[in-house]
């Protein structure tokens, strides 16, 4: 079970926040004729045609003939800007970050630049947090800070990227500082009240690391569930690894809870094995009905971690919860769920894939839940029978790219959601 609450709610940003600037070109006198008015004259034209790389060369060119020409600087700057908005249109972060900084370089006063230099580091920092680089988030987020202090999102998304560190002090020191930015944020509010709760939850847990995993929990009369649950990370974690070609790069934390601590955690319903929400959590009870149970928990929660990093969380409900229960031990269909897939394609009354490709899906009752992930489960079945696992791959790579599911599909698959859809209902009738 996937969850998309707070913590980690994935503040996204989007190239669509930053300032546009405008198209205005400062001419001022030349100091100097010649070669330099030529650059300048040159340069004036590369940029009215939108060849901004070519325009910055010539700019720079003209600098170098003319020092200290406001008119030249302040185009120079414009040129940068606009190959920085290029950039930042198609996500390429770490450049736009660079042409910013260049044109910042040559007009430092630009509150325009400032900002938008601050939201390409969150921005990049962003993909790090959700592929698993929270140290580099972090660096990343500080830096924000320094150009752009007023903004409340960078200071959630920095307590985010501490929460999972298992850094609650630095975690909510930083909410604090974004509700003195923005004091009236609800999703502040939320994640602060979130944090306190679970810190006075875990407040006796203790923790037990071993490679890349981290497990919590409470007390010394836990501890031989501390060492299963290590036990059964490393044994499933491998093949996961392997099927979805990703290897985490930083701990993965799972939280043992009792029953009612379960539930206390974030709400989560008592028909859920387990939960990942940037954590895996599971609850103590499901170790009394045996090993096989708990290595069928696991392999399904680590699988959404996995999957959440490799996809920064751009994953259709149908494919993440399809993967997770593949890579259970023996976690394929059954006679009853093909039986009643069956009877349900037969009378067309099979969950559309229409709604099966958000994110996040729910139903109000346990049949509608059960149908949800027997579908899934199904589906994501046919896919890999169909297309095979490498391609599979492809699409959650392409995913990761923050391309949607429907133009990642028809890339991969070569082949529509529609038509997708057709061919495994097609399929079912044959199984």
């Amino acid at each position: 079970m996937v969850i998309n609450k707070i913590p980690s709610p994935l503040l996204k940003i989007y190239s669509k926040g930053l300032s546009v600037f405008m198209l205005v070109l400062f001419f001022g006198s030349l100091l100097y004729a010649g070669q330099a008015e030529d650059f300048y004259k040159e340069a004036v034209s590369y940029f009215e045609s939108k060849n901004y790389q070519k325009a910055a060369l010539f700019f720079e060119a003209a600098l170098k003939e003319d020092p200290g020409n406001a008119a030249i600087e302040k185009n120079l700057s414009l040129s940068y800007c606009m190959l920085a908005q290029l950039d930042a249109k198609e996500k390429v972060w770490h450049e736009a970050i660079e042409y910013y900084k260049r044109a910042l370089g040559y007009n430092p006063q630009d509150s325009k630049i400032r900002k938008n230099l601050a939201v390409c580091l969150a921005n990049k920092a962003q993909d790090n947090f959700q592929k698993g680089r929270t140290n580099t988030a972090i660096f990343d987020l500080k830096e924000a800070l320094k150009y752009d202090p007023s903004n409340a999102t960078f200071y959630a998304l920095l307590a985010d990227c501490y929460y999972r560190t298992e850094d609650f002090a630095n975690a909510e020191k930083f909410l604090k500082k974004g509700l003195e930015v923005k004091p009236q944020s609800q999703l502040l509010k939320a994640k602060l009240e979130k944090i306190k709760k679970d810190e006075a939850i875990e407040k006796n847990y203790r923790k037990k690391r071993l490679g890349r995993f981290l497990v919590k929990y409470e007390g010394t009369e836990q501890k031989d569930f501390g060492k299963k649950t290590l036990s059964a990370l490393r044994q499933v974690h491998s093949k996961i690894n392997w099927t979805l070609n990703y290897h985490p790069k930083e701990p993965i934390t799972t939280i043992l809870y009792t029953e009612e601590k379960y539930r206390n955690a974030a709400g989560y319903p008592d028909w859920s094995g387990g939960a990942y929400d940037g954590k895996i959590r599971v609850r103590l009870s499901d170790y009394l009905k045996g090993e096989d149970q708990l290595k069928k928990i696991l392999a399904h929660e680590y699988t959404h971690a996995v999957i959440y990093r490799v996809t920064s969380g751009n994953c259709p409900y149908w494919l993440n919860e399809g993967l997770a229960q593949l890579q259970e031990p023996q976690g394929g269909i059954n006679r009853n769920e093909l039986k009643l897939l069956k009877e349900l394609n037969k009378s067309d009354k099979l969950i559309p894939l229409s709604s099966l490709n958000k994110r996040h899906v729910t139903a109000s009752t346990s049949s509608g839940i059960a149908l949800l992930y027997i579908q899934s489960k199904s589906l994501t079945e046919y896919v890999l029978e169909r297309f095979f696992l490498r391609r599979v791959r492809s699409v959650l790579q392409r995913l990761g790219e923050g391309i949607k599911p429907e133009e990642a599909i028809q890339e991969e698959f070569d082949i529509s959601t529609d038509e997708l859809e057709k061919k495994w209902k097609q399929w079912l009738k044959r199984q």
